[in-house]
């Protein structure tokens, strides 16, 4: 068959592309396909790359200079820029995609005096975006057998896209890459629609930047990883789809047949000169550390499943703490450090759980360590260990609103109830004290002497996080409870998932969902609401999961059967929900950090509520209504639909009422 080619582009099946758009989705679920197989051997492939990067760098430039390709590992950014500079004279326009790794060397190239044209950019401007949102991801499902196998190497095609649209001239290009053969020195590309594919026939001179880490021993290696790529960050693109057409959006103008599959599917034309730029930019040292998991990432995208900080800030999840772990906090501050908050979804969207959530901490930890903590930040732990609380409220505040006078110790069960519902949902204090004595529960309060539970020092970095939970840990102890039940997620993570990496805990941690669920199916706690609703009168509720208790705490059922015990409520769900549930926007610290982004989080939710048909949004975390709520007036005026708010705990009280 002679010398395969340098370049393969791994892309959907043909026949099944440009589908209806609901078909599509079911993509994450095939009957036949084991996903958890492919996310193991994954694992062990991107171990073994990541352990070995140092043989597979000097076998894979040897493999690819025998096929004429030249290869260079640059030390960062501006010397894979001098390369690039260097080589391609005489070719003032450089066509490139939208890869991190070549976004990252793009303000380089800008000044070096290179015209630059995306080549996403370039279809919007062509007209073909605007016309068919899908046609610049143009997926398929899999057919005939399971999902894999859709994931092919393209047969040879003629190029018959649109030309684009850009000014006359000698071209060269720029792109990303999924995986290399140290073997042979063989390129992958995951091909979405016909971008890298104009890059190619367009471009003379070929630049292929990557990241050392992406290289694999083999090419089946190269293959599978290029295929898992494709796999895996397909649900993240039709998310992003969804989002801006609508869940009912039928992808127009499908095509089938084999003469019609020419027209979308690109055979990889080889350019008159290919160069290979691997990228240290310091990686090595980040292989050497402890962090040397994040460059076990494949480049899939989907960390930016759910995450805000990907579509409203200026990266990926994975992508800000890489660059912080490389180069240093202080330059990750300017590119997203302080956005994240701290929600998960990354680590339960990526199928290698690369933690990238824990890196951020890990260089916020580092920044504060080095006098960079923002200046908010200072004010809360100002607040926490003057007043013992981020607000700086004064502690006999916590107590104004409790409905009755409770002991401060010796009830098995302690109501620890948290800043936010003290001082800016103190609904929640009273419908918890009702829940509870509803419930037969014996419990106490510390009142005043309540103390904040260091979660927004925690998540900003700050070293006086332990300082504040050992002063929170002694009141805790103090009542000799064996139980304390929470009413805030965020303090419920604290209590039972934080606080046990630092200190030893003898007591039980729960949420007010857990407890008051529990209470339900003992039958210890019952509703009176006993007569059946008149048709349309019954309250429907839609339920917000909470990041801190849904996918940090894995607490998803409590909340509903509480809510499915209430008479004459209806519950509804979010379109994302339970561990795909979106973040309201004020968790990690990221709404004291930039409070306008944290309103577009909150914005975006809203717009799912409105959606659902719902009365009433419900949670189990104050500080998620407290921020969803701030944006209820501009959801009024773009829907004219009023929401209203209550705490779960408040629903459940109100319908201790007889009727």
């Amino acid at each position: 068959m002679g010398d395969p080619p340098p370049l393969v582009l791994v892309e959907p099946s043909i026949a099944a592309r440009r589908t209806h758009l609901a078909r599509l989705r079911a993509l994450n679920a095939p009957g036949d396909f084991e996903v958890e197989a492919v996310k193991r051997r994954l694992r062990k492939l991107r171990e073994r790359s990541v352990s070995e990067s140092g043989w597979l760098v000097g076998d894979f430039t040897r493999a690819a200079r025998s096929r004429g390709i030249k290869v260079l590992v640059a030390r960062d950014e501006r010397a894979a820029a001098l390369h690039i500079r260097q080589s391609a004279r005489g070719h003032p326009h450089l066509l490139i995609n939208r890869s991190a790794t070549v976004r990252e060397l793009a303000r380089f190239l800008v000044k070096d005096g290179f015209e630059i044209i995306d080549t996403y950019d370039a279809e919007d401007r062509g007209g073909e975006a605007v016309s068919d949102p899908w046609r610049s991801w143009e997926l398929g499902e899999p057919e005939p057998g399971t999902i894999w196998e859709s994931f092919d190497v393209s047969p040879p095609a003629a190029f018959s896209g649109r030309p684009l649209p850009s000014p006359p001239g000698r071209w060269a290009a720029v792109v990303g890459l999924s995986a290399a053969c140290a073997k042979d020195g063989r390129l992958f590309f995951v091909q979405h629609t016909h971008n890298i594919s104009k890059l190619l026939y367009s471009a003379k001179k070929l630049f292929v930047v990557a990241g050392i880490e992406k290289l694999v021993p083999k090419a089946e290696d190269a293959l599978f990883q290029a295929r898992s790529a494709a796999l895996f960050g397909l649900a993240a693109v039709l998310e992003d789809g969804l989002e801006s057409q609508g869940a009912g959006c039928r992808v127009q103008g499908a095509k089938t047949g084999a003469a019609e599959a020419a027209e979308v599917l690109f055979s990889p034309r080889t350019p008159d000169e290919i160069h290979v730029i691997l990228l240290d930019a310091g990686r090595r040292s980040v292989l050497r550390s402890k962090n040397k998991r994040i460059l076990e990432c494949i480049g899939c995208k989907g960390c930016r499943r759910g995450c805000m900080m990907g579509r409203l800030g200026p990266d990926s999840p994975r992508d800000a703490a890489l660059l912080g772990l490389s180069t240093s906090p202080a330059e990750t501050e300017k590119r997203g450090l302080y956005e994240c908050t701290m929600c998960e979804s990354c680590v339960k969207a990526c199928p290698l759980e690369i933690p990238s959530n824990e890196y951020n901490l890990s260089l916020r930890r580092k920044l504060a360590d080095k006098g960079g903590l923002p200046e908010v930040f200072h004010k809360q732990s100002d607040g926490i260990l003057g007043r013992g609380n981020p607000f700086g409220e004064q502690p006999a505040g916590r107590c104004q609103f409790y409905p009755e006078s409770r002991r401060g110790k010796g009830a098995p069960v302690l109501l620890y109830l948290g800043c936010v519902a003290s001082f800016q949902r103190q609904k929640v204090v009273e419908s918890a004290f009702r829940l509870l004595e509803a419930a037969g529960t014996e419990f106490s309060v510390l009142g005043e002497k309540e103390v904040c539970c260091g979660y927004p020092l925690h998540v900003a970095g700050s070293r006086k996080f332990a300082e504040a939970a050992r002063r929170n840990l002694e009141a805790i102890r103090s009542t000799g409870a064996g139980t304390v039940v929470t009413t805030c997620a965020g303090c419920n993570k604290t209590l039972g998932k934080i606080y046990p990496e630092h200190f030893d805990l003898d007591f039980e941690v729960l949420h007010m969902v857990e407890h008051l669920s529990r209470a339900v199916n003992e039958g210890k706690l019952r509703f009176p609401g006993t007569r059946r609703p008149a048709p349309g009168t019954r309250l429907k509720a839609v339920y917000h999961d909470p990041c801190d208790l849904g996918r940090s705490m894995g607490v998803y059922e409590p909340p509903r059967g509480l809510l499915s015990a209430i008479p004459g409520l209806e519950p509804l769900e979010f379109r994302f929900n339970r561990q795909s549930s979106r973040c309201c926007g004020a968790g990690g610290g990221a709404k004291g950090y930039d409070n306008s982004l944290s309103e577009e989080h909150a914005l975006r939710r809203m717009r799912e509520a409105v959606d659902t048909g719902a009365d009433v949004v419900t949670s189990a975390c104050p500080a998620c209504l407290a921020n969803l709520q701030i944006v209820l007036p501009r959801v009024k005026k773009e829907t004219g639909r009023a929401l209203r708010f209550m705490d779960i705990t408040e629903i459940a009280a109100r319908a201790l009422e007889p009727r």
